[in-house]
């Protein structure tokens, strides 16, 4: 099976998203103990009870461990990560328009491309990356079709990269050569208002773009030779859910959605003959009892392993474990574990699904926790990295 890697988002400046109070830290890369004090529930044990794009399970992919922060001041930067202590070691800044709001990395794990989100445009940009500055140099940008460009992602081929635009309401697909060069879109779809998301299954055979406002996830049928995409319906979801961000289970016969508004995660099965998701459960990424209000959901992912999901709650300020049963792939709420932090947009998960890192958007802050792959609990590591408004977090092996 190809690498597959984990990336992750937490909210960037779109339109739904508030701009953080505090003034950017100085970037140094260094760490300092977390504060357990302004977390929810600080009395209750993080690891209490119990790849989406990742590395695939019981595989350790090749190269050193690598973490990459994109910030709306413009810049990537990149961190070599202590697999023992969880200590990041500052490597280079680079670069990336005006705000690199998410990455991803190409099966190669040499080009990457990000998007650069403005309110009255959007853009994709290109790169190459060196793991030996940690510098990525520059290839170009293209028009993303819409305004607000708040995701990217590569096909498992890395033949197609596919945008979504939330402002615009849309998304498009683009190809991209073996150099990391960018075309210009083979196909723009109305996807719905503010498309969040944008990504295939596993297999690459389809695409998916959960439209927030929509409260649908668009489903289309991709053709891999000529990038254009037929329509296939939508997936509804409960009234006022919200659906922001979508991770395939690694067998693909699941897929769960975060919903920004309702504070819940949507159990999907997918048919891989058809290319549909049917809804069948929804639950709540937050404890029995804790009211939604002035919570929003942000981020998915699901563990190499497909045994847990993890999900980020801003307000409540956590990330939300949940366990999956192996028989019929539903969710069930284990714990929430404080991020120690104010408005945990994105985070990412190391290919193994030992390392889980989140950035506290409104504090200008990294957080990272060890994983337990058997039961998924989370463990605080005790350390945070000052890093100017992380919008995204990603973790990748860079060989």
């Amino acid at each position: 099976m190809r690498t597959r890697w984990l990336f992750v988002c937490l909210l960037t400046a779109c339109s739904c998203d508030k701009d953080p109070a505090a003034d950017p830290p100085k970037d140094d890369g260094g760490s300092i103990e977390s504060d357990a004090a302004t977390t929810p529930d600080a009395s209750t044990p993080v690891d209490a009870s119990v790849p989406n794009d990742a590395g695939d399970a019981g595989k350790k992919p090749d190269g050193p461990l690598f973490a990459f922060v994109g910030s709306n001041d413009g810049k990537i930067r990149a961190y070599l990560v202590d697999e023992v202590n969880g200590t990041w070691t500052f490597k280079k800044e680079s670069d990336a328009g005006s705000n690199p709001s998410f990455l991803a990395f190409d099966p190669s794990r040499r080009r990457v491309v990000a998007t650069d989100e403005t309110g009255g445009s959007g853009a994709i940009r290109s790169f190459t990356f060196d793991p030996a500055s940690g510098g990525l140099t520059d290839l170009g940008s293209k028009p993303a079709g819409g305004a607000g460009s708040t995701h990217v992602a590569f096909d498992p081929n890395g033949k197609w990269v596919v945008v979504a635009n939330y402002t615009g309401g849309n998304m498009s697909i683009f190809p991209i050569d073996e150099s990391g060069v960018l075309g210009n879109a083979s196909d723009t779809k109305a996807s719905g208002a503010k498309s969040h998301w944008a990504g295939t299954n596993p297999s690459g055979t389809h695409v998916f773009v959960p439209a927030l406002e929509a409260n649908v996830v668009a489903q289309y049928t991709l053709n891999a030779q000529t990038g254009k995409l037929t329509d296939n319906g939508t997936a509804a979801l409960p009234a006022n859910a919200g659906p922001r961000h979508l991770a395939f289970h690694p067998n693909e016969t699941y897929a769960y959605t975060i919903n920004e508004l309702a504070v819940t995660v949507t159990t999907f099965a997918f048919d891989k003959a058809t290319g549909k998701l049917t809804p069948k459960q929804t639950i709540s990424a937050l404890p029995q009892g804790q009211s939604a209000n002035g919570v929003t959901g942000a981020e998915i992912v699901v563990h190499p392993n497909g045994k847990h999901v993890y999900a980020s709650t801003r307000g409540y300020n956590s990330i939300a474990q949940l366990s999956v049963n192996a028989s019929d792939g539903t969710l069930t709420l284990v714990n929430n574990a404080p991020t120690g932090g104010n408005q945990p947009r994105s985070f990412g998960i190391d290919p193994e699904g030992t390392l889980l890192f989140a950035g506290n958007q409104a504090i200008n802050q990294v957080v990272g926790f060890r994983i337990a792959p058997e039961t998924g609990a989370l463990t605080s590591l005790g350390k945070t990295v000052d890093v100017v408004n992380p919008t995204f977090v990603g973790l990748a092996r860079i060989p």
